[in-house]
């Protein structure tokens, strides 16, 4: 460099949107981190699924929802914030809200499956929002912020219940680690 030439520091080029889209994307991000791996206050129902068995799964606790179904409501509520994101009717089903899968292997793991394609539909649907959005009312009172924060919210609330109930099946005599399960009956 040239002596006397000033070097001038480059700053990187924001992504747009300002501020809103600032936020938006903090949005996204803690929506996903959330549900894979969690925040300050715990793991995510990602790490809280991790290693739950069929048994487990279905293990039922007087006054409580099994994992499965848990795992359900979860991916039902986050259909629900893709169908107000994307515009699409959407109308609460107390039935389809809470459940129960076939209380084998196989509905074990389709339960998983349903949790873990509704999350990759919702980051989908919310990676086409734009910052102008977040203001959007997309149901009576709820702006699209809010269903941002409350998705990720509901989120922490049941992977905080999800170690409960593991906690609750491993003291029923039921094995949380599938590997434990395969080998025992294997």
């Amino acid at each position: 460099m040239a002596r006397g030439v000033k070097r001038r520091r480059v700053r990187p080029q924001r992504r747009g949107g300002g501020q809103a889209g600032d936020i938006l994307r903090w949005l996204i991000r803690r929506c996903d981190r959330t549900y894979r791996r969690g925040n300050w206050a715990g793991s995510g129902p990602g790490r809280a699924l991790d290693g739950v068995s069929a048994e487990a799964a279905h293990v039922r606790h007087p006054g409580e929802h099994t994992i499965a179904e848990s795992a359900l409501h979860m991916a039902y509520w986050k259909d629900a914030v893709t169908a107000h994101l994307t515009g699409q009717r959407w109308v609460f089903d107390p039935e389809l809200n809470w459940r129960s899968p076939a209380p084998t292997a196989e509905g074990w793991r389709q339960a998983r499956d349903d949790l873990a394609t509704a999350h990759r539909r919702m980051m989908r649907a919310l990676r086409r929002l734009t910052p102008r959005r977040l203001d959007e009312h997309v149901a009576r009172g709820v702006s699209v912020l809010d269903l941002l924060v409350d998705i990720a919210t509901h989120d922490t609330y049941h992977a905080a219940q999800l170690f409960v109930l593991r906690r609750l099946a491993e003291a029923a005599g039921g094995s949380t680690d599938g590997q434990a399960q395969q080998a025992s009956s294997g």
